[in-house]
Protein backbone atom coordinates (compact mmCIF):
# COMPACT_ATOMS: atom_id res chain seq x y z
CA UNK A 1 0.00 0.00 0.00
CA UNK A 2 2.84 1.96 0.17
CA UNK A 3 2.25 4.30 -2.72
CA UNK A 4 -1.47 5.94 -1.46
CA UNK A 5 -1.19 8.73 1.12
CA UNK A 6 -3.39 7.74 4.20
CA UNK A 7 -6.55 9.85 2.88
CA UNK A 8 -6.88 7.94 -0.30
CA UNK A 9 -9.94 5.60 -0.88
CA UNK A 10 -9.26 2.55 -2.52
CA UNK A 11 -9.94 -1.72 -2.23
CA UNK A 12 -6.95 -3.92 -2.35
CA UNK A 13 -6.57 -7.22 -0.67
CA UNK A 14 -5.09 -10.42 -0.93
CA UNK A 15 -6.59 -14.21 -0.62
CA UNK A 16 -5.57 -17.37 -0.51
CA UNK A 17 -7.75 -20.68 -2.07
CA UNK A 18 -8.02 -24.33 -0.76
CA UNK A 19 -6.03 -25.58 -3.50
CA UNK A 20 -3.28 -23.85 -2.73
CA UNK A 21 -3.68 -20.68 -5.13
CA UNK A 22 -3.81 -17.18 -4.53
CA UNK A 23 -3.78 -13.80 -5.40
CA UNK A 24 -4.82 -10.30 -5.57
CA UNK A 25 -7.66 -7.53 -6.19
CA UNK A 26 -7.53 -3.70 -6.35
CA UNK A 27 -9.75 -1.06 -7.40
CA UNK A 28 -8.52 2.11 -7.39
CA UNK A 29 -10.08 5.08 -9.47
CA UNK A 30 -8.49 8.12 -7.84
CA UNK A 31 -4.80 8.10 -7.02
CA UNK A 32 -3.80 10.75 -4.82
CA UNK A 33 -0.23 12.72 -4.29
CA UNK A 34 1.49 11.69 -1.47
CA UNK A 35 3.02 15.00 0.20
CA UNK A 36 6.18 15.78 -1.56
CA UNK A 37 5.62 14.14 -4.69
CA UNK A 38 4.58 15.27 -8.46
CA UNK A 39 2.59 12.06 -9.52
CA UNK A 40 0.81 9.29 -7.91
CA UNK A 41 3.01 6.33 -7.08
CA UNK A 42 1.34 3.35 -7.47
CA UNK A 43 0.47 0.40 -5.08
CA UNK A 44 2.10 -2.93 -5.29
CA UNK A 45 0.21 -5.70 -4.22
CA UNK A 46 2.89 -8.69 -4.00
CA UNK A 47 4.52 -11.92 -2.80
CA UNK A 48 7.98 -12.31 -2.21
CA UNK A 49 10.26 -15.23 -1.98
CA UNK A 50 13.41 -14.31 0.71
CA UNK A 51 13.56 -11.03 2.60
CA UNK A 52 14.50 -7.00 1.47
CA UNK A 53 16.96 -4.51 1.86
CA UNK A 54 15.16 -3.75 5.43
CA UNK A 55 14.02 -7.28 6.65
CA UNK A 56 15.38 -10.62 7.11
CA UNK A 57 14.76 -13.24 4.74
CA UNK A 58 13.13 -16.71 5.48
CA UNK A 59 14.49 -18.57 2.40
CA UNK A 60 17.52 -20.53 1.90
CA UNK A 61 18.26 -18.67 -0.87
CA UNK A 62 18.70 -15.39 0.03
CA UNK A 63 20.75 -13.15 0.91
CA UNK A 64 23.18 -13.87 -2.38
CA UNK A 65 25.96 -12.11 -4.01
CA UNK A 66 25.27 -11.14 -7.48
CA UNK A 67 28.53 -12.57 -8.23
CA UNK A 68 27.95 -16.10 -7.10
CA UNK A 69 24.79 -16.20 -9.50
CA UNK A 70 25.53 -18.99 -12.33
CA UNK A 71 21.47 -19.36 -12.81
CA UNK A 72 18.85 -17.25 -11.88
CA UNK A 73 15.09 -18.12 -13.75
CA UNK A 74 11.41 -17.03 -12.40
CA UNK A 75 8.50 -19.25 -13.16
CA UNK A 76 4.74 -18.59 -12.91
CA UNK A 77 1.64 -19.63 -13.76
CA UNK A 78 -1.34 -17.30 -13.55
CA UNK A 79 -5.09 -16.12 -14.57
CA UNK A 80 -6.68 -12.45 -14.38
CA UNK A 81 -10.10 -13.34 -12.81
CA UNK A 82 -11.04 -10.00 -13.29
CA UNK A 83 -9.53 -8.08 -17.14
CA UNK A 84 -7.05 -5.21 -15.53
CA UNK A 85 -8.04 -1.51 -16.61
CA UNK A 86 -6.05 1.44 -16.36
CA UNK A 87 -2.45 1.89 -15.90
CA UNK A 88 -0.87 -1.03 -14.24
CA UNK A 89 1.59 -3.78 -14.58
CA UNK A 90 2.68 -7.30 -13.36
CA UNK A 91 6.34 -7.39 -12.45
CA UNK A 92 8.69 -8.75 -10.77
CA UNK A 93 11.28 -6.61 -8.41
CA UNK A 94 14.74 -7.20 -7.39
CA UNK A 95 17.05 -4.55 -5.68
CA UNK A 96 20.70 -4.51 -4.90
CA UNK A 97 22.38 -3.95 -1.77
CA UNK A 98 26.13 -3.37 -0.69
CA UNK A 99 25.43 -5.47 2.18
CA UNK A 100 24.51 -8.67 3.17
CA UNK A 101 22.74 -7.91 6.13
CA UNK A 102 19.05 -5.73 5.77
CA UNK A 103 18.69 -3.13 8.14
CA UNK A 104 16.83 0.54 8.26
CA UNK A 105 20.21 2.35 7.06
CA UNK A 106 20.68 -0.19 3.52
CA UNK A 107 21.18 2.00 0.64
CA UNK A 108 19.76 0.28 -2.40
CA UNK A 109 22.40 0.58 -5.24
CA UNK A 110 20.01 -0.76 -8.55
CA UNK A 111 16.75 -1.88 -8.90
CA UNK A 112 15.50 -4.08 -11.69
CA UNK A 113 11.88 -4.96 -12.54
CA UNK A 114 10.99 -6.96 -15.07
CA UNK A 115 7.35 -6.83 -16.67
CA UNK A 116 5.29 -9.35 -17.37
CA UNK A 117 2.61 -7.32 -18.78
CA UNK A 118 1.33 -3.93 -18.42
CA UNK A 119 -0.12 -0.66 -19.40
CA UNK A 120 2.20 2.08 -17.70
CA UNK A 121 4.93 3.28 -19.69
CA UNK A 122 8.62 4.58 -19.26
CA UNK A 123 10.23 7.72 -19.96
CA UNK A 124 11.18 6.85 -23.47
CA UNK A 125 14.03 8.96 -23.73
CA UNK A 126 15.45 6.02 -21.02
CA UNK A 127 14.88 3.05 -24.03
CA UNK A 128 18.23 1.11 -23.92
CA UNK A 129 17.81 -1.16 -27.06
CA UNK A 130 16.19 -4.62 -26.62
CA UNK A 131 16.97 -7.76 -25.45
CA UNK A 132 15.80 -11.54 -25.14
CA UNK A 133 16.11 -14.21 -22.67
CA UNK A 134 15.59 -17.33 -25.02
CA UNK A 135 12.11 -17.36 -24.38
CA UNK A 136 10.96 -13.86 -24.77
CA UNK A 137 12.05 -10.20 -25.92
CA UNK A 138 12.27 -7.22 -23.37
CA UNK A 139 12.66 -3.16 -24.14
CA UNK A 140 14.70 -2.13 -21.98
CA UNK A 141 14.44 1.10 -19.89
CA UNK A 142 17.43 2.21 -17.60
CA UNK A 143 17.58 5.68 -15.43
CA UNK A 144 19.13 7.29 -11.97
CA UNK A 145 16.44 7.90 -10.03
CA UNK A 146 15.92 10.43 -7.46
CA UNK A 147 17.64 8.30 -4.19
CA UNK A 148 20.76 7.93 -6.58
CA UNK A 149 20.20 4.70 -7.41
CA UNK A 150 19.98 2.69 -10.95
CA UNK A 151 16.34 1.65 -12.04
CA UNK A 152 16.35 -0.87 -14.77
CA UNK A 153 13.19 -1.94 -16.19
CA UNK A 154 12.59 -4.89 -18.85
CA UNK A 155 9.73 -4.66 -20.48
CA UNK A 156 8.33 -7.96 -22.38
CA UNK A 157 6.96 -7.28 -25.27
CA UNK A 158 4.12 -8.41 -27.63
CA UNK A 159 0.42 -8.76 -26.85
CA UNK A 160 -0.80 -8.95 -23.15
CA UNK A 161 -1.32 -12.34 -21.70
CA UNK A 162 -4.27 -12.56 -19.46
CA UNK A 163 -3.74 -16.19 -18.88
CA UNK A 164 -0.01 -17.70 -19.23
CA UNK A 165 2.53 -19.65 -18.03
CA UNK A 166 5.94 -17.69 -18.15
CA UNK A 167 9.84 -18.14 -17.48
CA UNK A 168 12.39 -16.17 -17.42
CA UNK A 169 16.01 -16.37 -17.35
CA UNK A 170 16.48 -13.40 -15.25
CA UNK A 171 20.25 -13.97 -14.75
CA UNK A 172 20.63 -13.87 -19.06
CA UNK A 173 18.66 -10.65 -19.18
CA UNK A 174 20.79 -9.19 -16.06
CA UNK A 175 23.90 -10.09 -17.90
CA UNK A 176 23.45 -6.88 -19.98
CA UNK A 177 23.60 -4.74 -16.95
CA UNK A 178 26.79 -3.59 -14.98
CA UNK A 179 25.75 -4.85 -11.66
CA UNK A 180 28.37 -4.73 -9.49
CA UNK A 181 29.23 -8.30 -8.78
CA UNK A 182 30.12 -7.41 -5.19
CA UNK A 183 26.17 -6.80 -4.63
CA UNK A 184 23.95 -8.70 -2.76
CA UNK A 185 20.18 -9.55 -3.76
CA UNK A 186 17.99 -9.79 -0.47
CA UNK A 187 14.90 -11.66 -2.48
CA UNK A 188 12.51 -11.74 -5.13
CA UNK A 189 9.12 -9.56 -5.44
CA UNK A 190 6.13 -10.23 -7.71
CA UNK A 191 3.42 -8.12 -7.82
CA UNK A 192 1.10 -5.85 -9.41
CA UNK A 193 1.72 -2.30 -9.99
CA UNK A 194 -1.00 0.10 -9.81
CA UNK A 195 -1.71 3.75 -10.70
CA UNK A 196 -5.15 3.93 -11.92
CA UNK A 197 -6.69 0.70 -12.25
CA UNK A 198 -9.33 -2.20 -11.34
CA UNK A 199 -8.21 -6.01 -11.46
CA UNK A 200 -8.03 -9.24 -9.81
CA UNK A 201 -4.69 -12.17 -10.51
CA UNK A 202 -4.86 -15.43 -9.53
CA UNK A 203 -1.45 -17.22 -9.09
CA UNK A 204 -1.24 -21.27 -9.23
CA UNK A 205 2.34 -21.62 -9.24
CA UNK A 206 5.53 -19.14 -8.34
CA UNK A 207 8.68 -20.52 -8.30
CA UNK A 208 12.13 -19.10 -8.22
CA UNK A 209 15.79 -20.90 -9.26
CA UNK A 210 19.09 -20.10 -8.26
CA UNK A 211 21.89 -22.21 -9.67
CA UNK A 212 20.02 -25.52 -9.74
CA UNK A 213 18.00 -24.90 -6.48
CA UNK A 214 14.57 -24.01 -6.31
CA UNK A 215 12.52 -22.03 -3.89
Amino acid sequence: MWGAPPEETFTCGIYQNENGSFGWYWNRPHPKLKPGQTYAQPLYPSIRIGGNPWEPSKSPLFPFRWGDARLLKFDIIYRYTQFPTGAYDLAYDIFFTESSQPGPDVQRKAEVMIWINGTQKQPPNSYKGDFSDGNNSYALYSRAISDGRLYFAFMMQGSTQFESHHSVDAKKLMDNLELNPAWYVHGVELGNEVWNSFGEIEISKVTITLNGTQS
